[in-house]
């Protein structure tokens, strides 16, 4: 089935189950785990349970897990065009300032 067809929260409840069954698969405790994400024991419980988690959680549980690369995908590099550095350039610096004359 396609993310894009379901909701949110069951995108959320398949990576945390996914992540529970590599766990799994790895004969790997919740302690273990926890430990090695370096995120507390309680978190990784909540975020099997399918409650709601950060980012910085998916994170460090699929480098923990050994498939941060599954996140390849989404880290794309692009250069920027020529217009668009213009763009940042000029957003970047501060607006010009001109003393008004009497009218």
């Amino acid at each position: 089935m396609s993310f894009a067809l379901i909701n949110d929260g069951q995108i959320m409840d398949r990576i945390s189950e996914g992540c529970r069954k590599k766990r799994l698969l790895l004969n790997m405790t919740q302690e273990a785990l926890s430990t090695k994400a370096n995120v507390s024991l309680n978190t990784i419980k909540k975020f099997e349970r399918g409650e709601p988690f950060s980012f910085r959680t998916i994170i460090s549980v699929l480098r923990a897990l050994g498939e941060i690369g599954r996140l390849q995908e989404l880290i794309l590099n692009f250069e920027e065009s020529p217009e668009e550095i213009f763009l940042r350039e000029q957003s970047s610096k501060p607006a010009r300032k001109r003393a008004s004359r009497e009218r």
